[in-house]
């Protein structure tokens, strides 16, 4: 794209007069670690990113944290994926644990096979506080306990003299966050933060972000974070706000940097100039912290243009030996009553907790950070302005720094809060 095709970048200063709220956050360790590193980052960096999976794999590829996928036919359920991790899904092992039940553990996510998707559903409670159903047998639910590192296994739901450590608050109704036990202040976490196959699931005791002299503390609270994607209303509700880009990579002070928004045309979605207008206000969903993100003008969602045979939009490898992945798969606007096309309009944009976002500037009243394909959580919007293109690609916290730095900078957002 030519200088003269570029979009002219405005102030942040000067959007803040054109959009409303969104929850705080602060950042997880890679997100602090990428910040504290930009002026290295400014070392051009040219790693091809490849994509995690095959079209036809029965399991996930990797990146970034917990979620809870698409809707069974139970209200109210779907997937749980780890938050800082979301290629891992909770899920309920064949492992039988000293107290006689099953263990819960966390595996690769399948992409491909509706019957293995349909053992890592879980049914949640309505308004957060409850039972958390298997979905496969709803009898049996998420049973945990007052002690430390206790695991997390299947129990019969029935059971009234351990009713106590079958009712969770999960995530505070909003989708993503943290699973107590109501009455305690024990969370269910993953057992050493390992990204393995079947890790189990302990009980731990609720952490916060932030080490404040507790180094045990921080890497606690990563293992216990997760999306509960289905969990609560994903309709465009809430709301209306502006989202801004910023050419990241460039030396600038943060006062001094220069934003464009993201702006609906029709059924395309661009990056313009910033001017205020409805194109450029999206309505997200209330008190949810994932779901669908509507334009105003267009009075369409944001979707991830699904294949022309209306399925998930694999990309072949150029390589041979390479993966199949999402990458370059463009984001559009859609009907947001399409319910065929739900599962392609569901995003969790920047929110409090964690998932790459953080508060903007420090102390700031924004957020900042990827804004990720709830289907795949592992994948992120991103802006190209090599191609101007509003686009899909692998989140890239898997790559070690500083190389994770360049696949940021083109997919990290500024919504207002």
């Amino acid at each position: 794209m030519s200088a003269a095709q570029q979009p002219h970048l405005i102030a942040q200063d000067d959007i803040d007069e054109l959009s409303e709220g969104f929850p705080h956050s602060s950042g997880p360790r890679h997100t602090r670690a990428l910040a504290a590193g930009i002026a290295s980052a400014m070392i051009l960096v040219s790693v091809a990113f490849l994509g995690h999976k095959h079209v036809m794999p029965a399991e996930g590829g990797g990146l970034g944290g917990v979620i809870v996928e698409a809707a069974s036919a139970a209200a109210n359920a779907g997937r749980i994926h780890w938050q800082h991790h979301p290629e891992y899904c909770v899920v309920a092992s064949d492992e039988i644990t000293d107290s006689g039940n099953r263990a819960v553990v966390i595996t690769k996510c399948s992409q491909s096979d509706p019957a293995q998707n349909d053992t890592k559903k879980w049914q949640f409670p309505s308004g957060g506080v409850g039972n958390l159903r298997w979905d496969q047998d709803t009898s049996l639910c998420l049973h945990g306990g007052s002690t430390e590192g206790e695991s997390v296994v299947l129990w019969d739901c029935g059971d009234e003299d351990e009713s106590a450590n079958m009712k969770f608050a999960a995530a505070d109704g909003r989708g993503v966050g943290q699973v107590l036990l109501s009455d305690t202040s024990m969370c269910i976490g993953v057992k050493d933060e390992k990204m393995e196959e079947g890790v189990k699931l302990v009980m731990s005791a609720c952490a916060k972000e932030g080490f404040d002299g507790d180094d045990d503390k921080h890497p606690r609270y990563y293992q216990q974070m997760f999306y509960l994607h289905n969990e609560c209303s994903v309709n465009p509700t809430g709301d209306t706000k502006t989202i801004t880009w910023t050419n990241w990579m460039l030396p600038k002070a943060e006062a001094d940097r220069d934003f464009s928004c993201l702006a609906g045309n029709l059924e395309e979605v661009t990056m313009q100039n910033c001017s205020g207008g409805d194109a450029e206000k999206f309505q997200f969903p209330d008190n949810c912290n994932m779901g669908m993100i509507k334009n105003i003008e267009a009075n369409k969602c944001l979707r991830v243009k699904p294949s022309d045979e209306g399925e998930d939009p694999w990309v072949k490898p150029a390589e041979s030996d390479g993966s199949w992945s999402f990458n370059g798969v463009r984001v559009d606007l859609w009907d947001c009553d399409d319910a065929a096309s739900s599962d392609y309009m569901r995003f969790i944009p920047p929110y409090a907790g964690g998932g790459g976002s953080e508060v903007y500037p420090m102390g700031g009243s924004k957020l900042k950070g990827p804004i990720r394909w709830a289907k795949y959580p592992w994948n992120c919007i991103e802006y190209s302005s090599d191609d101007s293109a509003v686009q899909l690609s692998g989140c890239p916290e898997h790559h070690p720094l500083p190389a994770a730095w360049a696949y940021w900078f083109t997919k990290v957002f500024v919504i207002p809060n």
